[in-house]
Protein backbone atom coordinates (compact mmCIF):
# COMPACT_ATOMS: atom_id res chain seq x y z
CA UNK A 1 0.00 0.00 0.00
CA UNK A 2 1.72 2.89 -1.39
CA UNK A 3 1.69 6.57 0.69
CA UNK A 4 -1.26 8.23 -0.74
CA UNK A 5 -3.74 5.19 -0.16
CA UNK A 6 -2.74 5.29 3.36
CA UNK A 7 -3.41 8.41 3.96
CA UNK A 8 -6.62 8.10 2.13
CA UNK A 9 -8.06 5.16 3.79
CA UNK A 10 -6.73 7.29 7.18
CA UNK A 11 -9.20 10.29 5.55
CA UNK A 12 -12.02 8.26 5.70
CA UNK A 13 -11.39 6.38 8.87
CA UNK A 14 -11.36 9.57 10.76
CA UNK A 15 -14.69 10.78 8.70
CA UNK A 16 -16.68 7.34 9.76
CA UNK A 17 -15.55 8.22 13.08
CA UNK A 18 -16.66 11.90 13.27
CA UNK A 19 -20.08 10.67 12.03
CA UNK A 20 -20.92 7.46 14.35
CA UNK A 21 -23.68 8.72 16.82
CA UNK A 22 -22.35 8.30 20.23
CA UNK A 23 -24.71 6.15 21.84
CA UNK A 24 -23.95 7.46 25.57
CA UNK A 25 -25.58 10.65 24.73
CA UNK A 26 -28.92 9.28 23.11
CA UNK A 27 -30.89 9.54 26.26
CA UNK A 28 -29.87 13.54 26.46
CA UNK A 29 -30.51 13.55 22.67
CA UNK A 30 -34.20 12.46 23.28
CA UNK A 31 -34.62 14.65 26.62
CA UNK A 32 -33.15 17.48 24.06
CA UNK A 33 -35.89 16.60 21.76
CA UNK A 34 -38.73 16.49 24.24
CA UNK A 35 -37.41 20.01 25.71
CA UNK A 36 -37.64 21.59 22.44
CA UNK A 37 -41.31 20.25 22.02
CA UNK A 38 -42.39 21.50 25.56
CA UNK A 39 -40.61 24.79 23.72
CA UNK A 40 -43.64 24.65 21.24
CA UNK A 41 -45.95 27.88 20.61
CA UNK A 42 -49.74 27.08 21.30
CA UNK A 43 -50.09 27.59 17.30
CA UNK A 44 -47.64 24.91 16.49
CA UNK A 45 -48.58 22.64 18.36
CA UNK A 46 -52.39 20.99 19.26
CA UNK A 47 -53.51 20.52 22.63
CA UNK A 48 -53.71 16.74 22.27
CA UNK A 49 -49.72 16.57 20.96
CA UNK A 50 -48.70 18.97 23.83
CA UNK A 51 -50.24 16.28 26.68
CA UNK A 52 -48.58 13.16 24.43
CA UNK A 53 -45.58 15.36 25.30
CA UNK A 54 -45.96 15.71 28.86
CA UNK A 55 -46.65 11.84 29.36
CA UNK A 56 -43.53 11.19 27.60
CA UNK A 57 -41.43 13.24 29.80
CA UNK A 58 -43.01 11.82 32.82
CA UNK A 59 -42.25 8.86 31.34
CA UNK A 60 -38.97 8.84 29.96
CA UNK A 61 -37.19 11.50 32.27
CA UNK A 62 -37.79 9.92 35.67
CA UNK A 63 -38.63 13.98 36.40
CA UNK A 64 -41.68 15.55 37.59
CA UNK A 65 -43.07 17.98 35.12
CA UNK A 66 -46.78 19.88 36.12
CA UNK A 67 -48.27 20.49 32.64
CA UNK A 68 -49.79 24.10 33.05
CA UNK A 69 -52.06 25.22 30.22
CA UNK A 70 -50.09 23.63 27.25
CA UNK A 71 -46.55 24.36 29.05
CA UNK A 72 -44.57 21.36 30.74
CA UNK A 73 -42.88 22.42 33.78
CA UNK A 74 -39.89 20.96 35.62
CA UNK A 75 -40.37 21.07 39.48
CA UNK A 76 -37.55 22.19 40.88
CA UNK A 77 -36.40 21.36 44.36
CA UNK A 78 -37.21 23.11 48.05
CA UNK A 79 -34.94 24.64 50.83
CA UNK A 80 -34.51 22.30 53.73
CA UNK A 81 -37.26 24.89 55.71
CA UNK A 82 -40.02 23.81 52.95
CA UNK A 83 -38.76 20.18 52.99
CA UNK A 84 -38.47 20.13 56.64
CA UNK A 85 -42.42 21.96 57.35
CA UNK A 86 -44.15 19.93 55.07
CA UNK A 87 -43.09 16.07 56.35
CA UNK A 88 -43.64 17.73 59.85
CA UNK A 89 -47.51 17.78 58.25
CA UNK A 90 -47.11 15.03 56.95
CA UNK A 91 -46.29 12.92 60.04
CA UNK A 92 -49.08 14.65 61.68
CA UNK A 93 -51.97 13.90 59.46
CA UNK A 94 -50.35 10.39 59.31
CA UNK A 95 -50.64 9.93 62.89
CA UNK A 96 -53.84 11.22 63.00
CA UNK A 97 -55.58 9.05 60.44
CA UNK A 98 -53.91 5.94 61.32
CA UNK A 99 -57.47 4.17 61.95
CA UNK A 100 -59.04 5.93 59.13
CA UNK A 101 -59.71 5.16 55.42
CA UNK A 102 -58.45 8.10 54.52
CA UNK A 103 -54.54 8.27 53.37
CA UNK A 104 -51.97 11.08 53.75
CA UNK A 105 -49.16 11.50 50.88
CA UNK A 106 -46.33 13.70 50.13
CA UNK A 107 -45.40 15.22 46.95
CA UNK A 108 -44.56 12.51 45.12
CA UNK A 109 -48.61 12.00 43.96
CA UNK A 110 -49.78 13.87 40.95
CA UNK A 111 -53.08 15.55 41.06
CA UNK A 112 -55.00 16.07 37.63
CA UNK A 113 -57.83 18.08 36.56
CA UNK A 114 -58.98 18.55 33.25
CA UNK A 115 -55.54 19.47 30.95
CA UNK A 116 -53.51 20.23 33.98
CA UNK A 117 -51.45 18.10 36.20
CA UNK A 118 -49.84 19.40 40.02
CA UNK A 119 -47.89 18.07 41.98
CA UNK A 120 -48.93 19.15 45.75
CA UNK A 121 -46.82 19.07 49.02
CA UNK A 122 -49.16 16.93 50.57
CA UNK A 123 -52.69 15.74 50.07
CA UNK A 124 -55.07 13.54 51.71
CA UNK A 125 -57.09 11.16 49.71
CA UNK A 126 -60.30 9.64 51.22
CA UNK A 127 -62.08 6.14 50.01
CA UNK A 128 -62.61 5.57 46.93
CA UNK A 129 -59.65 7.28 45.08
CA UNK A 130 -60.04 7.95 41.39
CA UNK A 131 -56.92 7.35 39.58
CA UNK A 132 -56.56 8.77 36.08
CA UNK A 133 -56.49 5.59 33.52
CA UNK A 134 -54.51 8.31 31.15
CA UNK A 135 -51.82 9.03 33.51
CA UNK A 136 -50.57 6.11 36.00
CA UNK A 137 -50.44 7.14 39.53
CA UNK A 138 -52.39 10.46 39.46
CA UNK A 139 -55.04 10.97 41.62
CA UNK A 140 -58.64 13.36 40.49
CA UNK A 141 -60.35 13.23 43.54
CA UNK A 142 -58.15 14.82 46.55
CA UNK A 143 -60.08 15.53 50.00
CA UNK A 144 -57.03 17.72 51.23
CA UNK A 145 -54.47 20.16 49.88
CA UNK A 146 -51.52 21.80 51.50
CA UNK A 147 -48.76 24.06 49.60
CA UNK A 148 -45.88 25.45 51.61
CA UNK A 149 -45.47 28.65 50.81
CA UNK A 150 -41.76 29.59 48.78
CA UNK A 151 -40.42 32.70 47.45
CA UNK A 152 -40.23 31.33 44.20
CA UNK A 153 -44.06 29.93 44.04
CA UNK A 154 -46.01 31.84 46.13
CA UNK A 155 -47.51 33.92 43.56
CA UNK A 156 -48.25 30.74 41.47
CA UNK A 157 -49.51 28.51 44.53
CA UNK A 158 -51.62 31.41 45.43
CA UNK A 159 -53.13 32.36 41.89
CA UNK A 160 -52.70 29.86 39.80
CA UNK A 161 -52.90 26.40 41.48
CA UNK A 162 -55.72 27.70 43.83
CA UNK A 163 -57.98 28.56 41.30
CA UNK A 164 -57.65 25.29 39.49
CA UNK A 165 -57.80 23.24 42.73
CA UNK A 166 -61.16 24.95 44.03
CA UNK A 167 -62.88 23.39 41.23
CA UNK A 168 -62.19 19.86 41.91
CA UNK A 169 -65.40 18.97 43.29
CA UNK A 170 -64.27 16.44 45.81
CA UNK A 171 -61.88 19.15 47.56
CA UNK A 172 -63.20 20.20 50.70
CA UNK A 173 -59.74 21.95 52.40
CA UNK A 174 -56.98 24.03 50.69
CA UNK A 175 -53.86 24.82 52.87
CA UNK A 176 -51.61 27.14 52.52
CA UNK A 177 -48.54 27.04 54.87
CA UNK A 178 -46.09 30.39 55.03
CA UNK A 179 -42.79 30.04 56.37
CA UNK A 180 -41.68 33.62 56.32
CA UNK A 181 -44.70 34.48 58.72
CA UNK A 182 -45.57 31.33 60.50
CA UNK A 183 -49.47 30.98 59.05
CA UNK A 184 -51.85 28.45 57.87
CA UNK A 185 -54.47 29.84 55.84
CA UNK A 186 -57.13 27.70 55.33
CA UNK A 187 -59.88 27.81 52.77
CA UNK A 188 -63.11 25.23 53.74
CA UNK A 189 -65.80 24.76 50.98
CA UNK A 190 -69.24 25.34 52.08
CA UNK A 191 -72.50 23.63 51.04
CA UNK A 192 -72.69 26.03 48.58
CA UNK A 193 -69.47 25.42 46.60
CA UNK A 194 -68.35 29.23 48.72
CA UNK A 195 -64.70 29.09 50.20
CA UNK A 196 -64.41 30.69 54.16
CA UNK A 197 -61.25 31.52 54.56
CA UNK A 198 -59.34 31.72 58.24
CA UNK A 199 -55.81 33.36 59.10
CA UNK A 200 -54.35 31.18 61.59
CA UNK A 201 -51.47 32.17 63.85
CA UNK A 202 -48.88 30.23 66.40
CA UNK A 203 -51.90 29.75 69.13
CA UNK A 204 -54.53 28.23 66.77
CA UNK A 205 -55.64 24.64 65.37
CA UNK A 206 -56.72 23.76 62.00
CA UNK A 207 -59.81 22.09 62.08
CA UNK A 208 -60.13 19.25 59.05
CA UNK A 209 -63.35 18.22 59.85
CA UNK A 210 -63.67 16.11 56.61
CA UNK A 211 -61.23 13.91 57.24
CA UNK A 212 -61.55 14.08 61.40
CA UNK A 213 -58.09 15.99 62.02
CA UNK A 214 -56.38 19.03 64.05
CA UNK A 215 -53.60 20.31 63.01
CA UNK A 216 -51.94 23.00 65.84
CA UNK A 217 -50.08 25.91 63.52
CA UNK A 218 -47.42 25.70 66.02
CA UNK A 219 -46.78 22.03 65.52
CA UNK A 220 -46.07 22.48 61.70
CA UNK A 221 -43.15 24.85 62.03
CA UNK A 222 -41.81 22.82 65.24
CA UNK A 223 -39.17 21.19 63.05
CA UNK A 224 -38.31 23.75 61.49
CA UNK A 225 -35.71 26.33 63.63
CA UNK A 226 -32.41 24.36 62.52
CA UNK A 227 -33.01 25.42 59.32
CA UNK A 228 -34.43 29.02 59.65
CA UNK A 229 -31.49 30.36 57.96
CA UNK A 230 -31.05 28.09 55.04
Amino acid sequence: MDHAEGQGRERATRGNRRSRPNQTLAPVQRLRQMIQCMRLPAEQSQPASRFAAYLKAEADTGIKHEYRDGHIVAMAGGSPAHSAVAATILGELHAQLKSSPCQPHGSDFRVRYGERTFYPDVLVVSPPPQLDPELPHTLLNPRVIVEVLSPGTETHDRGYKWFHYQQIPELTDFLLVSLEQQTVEHYLRQSDSSWLYQRLELADTVKLTSIGCELPVAACFARMDMWRDS
